[in-house]
């Protein structure tokens, strides 16, 4: 009996041990393991995070009071295979968002491309900065894709599962978070709740600190919450979970996009265009194959940069046998990327300017439109409503549904009606020929729908609805894309110059041209999947040939009554080609105290010419001046100011040699003069700047203070720019608001263009370059900025009255004037003088 009760006893003990090594957490063991996850783990935070069970759908549920979802992504990598420190692992994942009638609306794939995050500890020890406890896999950093739910209003589910991942990837974990609008008046109480540990993380990114956080900003703090969505199903049965852990600022991610869109990319169909901000800098690019193997005849990149100015062009191409790596410096601008082949890309730049040195990654500044898709035998109705009994501006943009990748163009016909209290009171119809785009897609196209992906380029209509109609109706007999926009009549459109004149849109500062209008039996569209959602990139201008820039004409305006302006001396832009009949405007520099030949010509074909001498200089003193004309004085007089210009006798047309002799630091210059050909011009002396421009225009300048200015414009063809320059004072750091306002408002009742009648330019001041105002004393304003006025087809031809006032900021000098390009019919009158030998 003794001995049996000794079996018992020690029965009970192991059975005890048992039961306690159950209990036991197997992670501490691991963490005892390795001493280097031990030290990081107090600065970590835990998530659980989850994979599907081989290709099942990993399913959430989410809330309908959301705004946003916010998807993170983690591959796991065997230690094996960590490779070197920059390695990119890629993986894809398809996801689909599902309606309460547990009906597809959007499925997408989207590609990945993420790396190890590596950290050292004090030894020097490398360690990754998320890791699992209890294996020896390695997590990737997170990856994200960030979903505006109210753009799916009867959105319930969402559901993910792997597409393609490479070979070394062994899984692939996911964690949902939806983001929490609190009521207002539970923040007060939601902040009490917090602990101060609670407090202190959600306030670390805060100047002041937790204790000095002022009402304000708390409320931004608490207003939006993420919250963590668990997924449907039985843990180890529908999916596996896994506990991340990782530093705690791994989490802040900027949240960016509105909607998510796949990854970068261009194929032979579609280019891609690349925003580059204004600074510049040096721009890197890497471009990867979506799949298949290297065709030696398709490895071609072609890249084409636009500058900002008709000028500023460049090509590009690179060959991705050489590697998957491009860098070029690049000013501000767009590219444009072309490939025969799928590639993605991800491109960052290394900034100069103010901000040299940092790098940033550049994502594509995608707009998303909605749109309703309208076949035979469907209609899109919309009301209309007037402001003040006037009539309502209206924007129809159509976009033919191709057949895939249809490169023919397409005749398309949209019908239009007007109704007023249900009657119809007119109606018209729009043609128009469309070609397939190469730059937009549709951003939630399903199989479940009829027609095809492709899209055409869109077709804006513009109409100017009469007060009597309260409806539009639309239909069509092919499949279209059609969505609709108006604006106030009166509404000032406000652009920032030059920041707005760049494809990078500020969301802080975006003052929208059209407001987008919802059609009428909006719910049922939406359950009859016909609200489709576009990805529209930006564009590159469309240029004319560069032979109609061989001839230009200029035209100046100035106001009409009261006004005061000076003579500016610019520099003339080296990229615009020079208009010999222009060279009367145009000041050459010239070099002092030595004989330079030029080439004289005079407009209209005339045999003499009378050239003038522009000099600038600092020194209030006294001076003198001697100039010979094939070497003979002409000139001797003294100068007694700071700038001015000095009449030269006529001569001839033709080369002569010339030489001014005055004191060194007196700059010259002279008009009729034919630049100096290259090899000519590497002879010059060293006392001209390689930075000098070639030319310098005296230009009429218009003084802008609190009166305004009032011009007289003639309308002659169908589309005119009217552009602006505006030159605050020199050293100037306040931006300058200028309203413009065009009178009267004739615009015709449908056009295919329309003008803004009412703008406002909000200029920032350009300090790079003092440019001198003649006859006067040490007095200079910047190089300025331009802006553009476009007068569309929509105003019909004729006069109008174009109203400029400041209404704050530095006063200044503007100049308005047209340029018009190609060959002009010019009819000359002129008389010559009769010169002796």
């Amino acid at each position: 009996m003794r001995r049996l009760g000794h079996v018992i006893i020690l029965f009970v003990f192991i059975v005890s041990i048992m039961l306690i090594a159950n209990k036991i957490d197997f992670s501490l063991l691991a963490m005892e393991r390795d001493k280097s996850k031990q030290s990081l783990l107090e600065m970590s935070s835990l998530s659980l995070i989850h994979r599907p069970i081989d290709s099942q759908w990993l399913e959430f549920s989410l809330l309908q009071t959301s705004n946003s979802i916010r998807l993170l992504s983690n591959a796991a990598i065997s230690e094996h295979y960590a490779g070197e420190m920059d390695s990119n692992w890629r993986y894809a994942i398809e996801y689909q968002l599902i309606d309460i009638n547990e009906q597809v609306i959007s499925q997408q794939v989207y590609h990945h491309r993420s790396k190890i995050n590596w950290l050292k500890n004090q030894q020097g020890q490398l360690l990754s900065q998320s890791f699992f406890l209890n294996n020896d896999l390695l997590p990737t950093s997170a990856s994200e894709i960030v979903l505006k739910t109210t753009t799916f209003p009867a959105l319930s589910k969402i559901r993910i599962r792997i597409h393609a991942k490479s070979p070394e990837i062994q899984y692939i974990f996911f964690r949902l978070y939806e983001q929490e609008v609190v009521a207002d008046n539970k923040i007060d109480y939601l902040w009490q709740r917090l602990s101060q540990q609670e407090r202190e993380k959600i306030s670390r990114f805060s100047v002041y600190g937790t204790d000095f956080l002022r009402d304000s900003e708390r409320y931004q703090m608490l207003k939006y919450r993420w919250k963590v969505i668990g997924p449907n199903g039985i843990a180890e049965k529908h999916y596996h979970t896994e506990k991340l852990y990782s530093n705690k600022d791994e989490l802040i991610v900027p949240i960016e996009d509105d909607i998510a869109v796949e990854q970068m990319d261009a194929d032979k169909y579609f280019y891609h265009t690349i925003p580059i901000p204004e600074q510049g800098g040096l721009f890197s690019m890497e471009i990867q194959q979506m799949s298949g193997e290297l065709n030696p005849y398709s490895n071609q990149i072609n890249i084409n940069w636009f500058g900002k100015g008709r000028f500023k062009r460049q090509q590009m191409s690179f060959n991705l046998q050489q590697g998957p790596l491009w860098e070029k410096q690049l000013e501000g601008g767009l590219l444009e990327i072309r490939s025969e082949q799928p590639i993605t890309i991800t491109s960052w730049l290394t900034m100069a300017g103010k901000n040299e040195g940092k790098k940033q990654e550049i994502k594509p500044d995608n707009v998303f439109i909605a749109a309703y898709s309208l076949t035979q035998d469907q209609t899109l109705d919309y009301s209309i409503e007037h402001l003040n009994q006037q009539s309502t501006q209206l924007k129809i943009t159509i976009r033919a549904l191709l057949a895939q990748h249809e490169h023919s163009a397409k005749n398309i016909e949209l019908n239009y009606s007007y109704y007023q209290q249900g009657k119809k009171i007119s109606s018209d119809v729009i043609k128009a020929q469309l070609i397939q785009s190469t730059f937009d897609r549709i951003l939630n196209f399903n199989s479940s729908n009829s027609f095809s992906e492709s899209l055409s380029e869109p077709y804006d209509y513009y109409l100017n609805v009469p007060v009597q109609a309260d409806q539009i109706v639309l239909t069509a007999q092919q499949p279209l894309l059609v969505n609709l926009a108006n604006r106030p009549a009166s509404f000032y459109k406000r652009t920032r110059v030059p920041e707005d004149y760049y494809k990078i849109r500020d969301v802080k500062h975006f003052h929208p041209l059209w407001f987008a209008l919802q059609a009428k039996n909006q719910k049922e569209l939406l359950h009859q999947k016909r609200r489709i959602i576009i990805i529209r990139q930006a564009r590159p201008p469309e240029d004319e040939e560069i032979s109609s820039f061989l001839s230009y004409e200029w035209e100046d305006y100035f106001p009409v009554a009261h006004w005061q302006a000076r003579y500016l001396f610019n520099p003339r832009n080296n990229d615009l080609p020079v208009n010999e009949e222009l060279l009367h405007l145009y000041y050459h520099p010239v070099p002092v105290n030595r004989s330079t030949r030029i080439n004289f010509t005079a407009a209209n074909a005339a045999s003499t010419l009378e050239p003038s001498l522009i000099f600038l200089r600092k020194s209030k003193k006294s001076s003198k001046v001697k100039v010979y004309i094939d070497g003979k004085l002409q000139l001797d007089r003294p100068l007694l100011s700071t700038s001015g210009q000095l009449k030269l006798p006529a001569m001839k047309t033709g080369q002569h040699d010339i030489r001014i002799m005055s004191e060194t630091s007196i700059r010259w210059f002279i008009n009729h003069a034919k630049a100096q050909p290259k090899a000519q011009a590497k002879e010059q002396s060293k006392e001209q700047s390689k930075q000098e421009p070639e030319y310098y225009i005296k230009r009429l300048s218009t003084q802008i203070k609190q009166r305004e200015l009032n011009f007289d414009f003639d309308k002659n063809k169908a589309n005119m720019v009217l552009s602006g320059l505006f030159q605050s004072r020199y050293g100037a750091t306040e931006r300058t608001l200028i309203q413009v306002t065009i009178s009267p408002d004739k615009r015709k009742m449908k056009s295919y263009g329309y003008t803004l009648l009412n703008r406002q330019f909000d200029i920032r001041p350009d300090n790079t370059q003092a440019i001198n105002i003649l006859n006067t004393s040490e007095q200079y304003v910047g190089a300025g900025q331009r802006f553009f006025i476009p007068l569309g087809e929509d105003l019909p031809l004729g006069q109008y009255r174009i109203k400029l006032q400041l209404l704050e900021g530095a006063p200044g000098y503007i100049s308005l004037y047209t340029l018009d390009f190609g060959q002009l019919e010019k009819y000359h009158f002129f008389k010559t003088q009769l010169i002796d030998e």
